[in-house]
């Protein structure tokens, strides 16, 4: 044993060095892709969370305002805010859609709340966990304005007739 322990090892050749080192490109490729992989799908999945969260706002925002037009009711504008949601995202985004007519400062207003998931993997994610809102102000008409307003002269000034089509002398 200590005989063994005196003798010189040999030293490595340019051979053996290449041997030893052999595959461990190859090693290096798979860790560092496994990690590249890994953080392109954490990048495209916030960004499929956001744009997730900027379709449900839009559709909110959308549905609000339709739904305080003159003519309109708040369950149209919910209908609205369903069908724009829809035609972006699965339809389980658009479960959760509620309204209600608030007073603001003395101002009459449609709030539209609509509760979807988060989108963890995929499409799929905890359910009702973002929560947007979006609101619009009810046009006011009245009798009283509606009447002074087609008594008043009109706010267009009539065409001259000696102005050319264009609008300048």
């Amino acid at each position: 044993m200590f005989a063994q322990s005196l003798i010189p090892k040999p030293q490595p050749t340019a051979c053996s060095l290449e041997e030893s080192e052999r595959g461990d490109a190859s090693t290096d490729f798979v860790m560092v892709s496994v990690l590249l992989i890994a953080l392109v799908a954490i990048i495209l999945q916030l960004s499929y969370a956001l744009y997730t969260r900027n379709i449900v706002l839009d559709a909110a925002n959308a549905g609000a305002r339709y739904g305080a037009l003159y003519d309109r009711s708040p369950d149209e504008g919910v209908e609205r805010t369903r069908a724009i949601i829809t035609g972006a995202l699965p339809a389980s985004y658009a479960e959760n859609i509620s309204y209600s007519v608030q007073y603001r400062q003395g101002t009459r207003v449609l709030a539209m709340e609509v509760r979807a998931p988060l989108p963890v993997l995929g499409p799929l994610g905890l359910p009702d966990s973002t929560t947007v809102h979006a609101y619009a102000i009810y046009p006011e008409y009245s009798k009283a304005k509606n009447a002074s307003e087609t008594n008043a002269p009109s706010a267009t000034p009539e065409p001259d007739s000696s102005m050319p089509e264009g609008g300048e002398k």
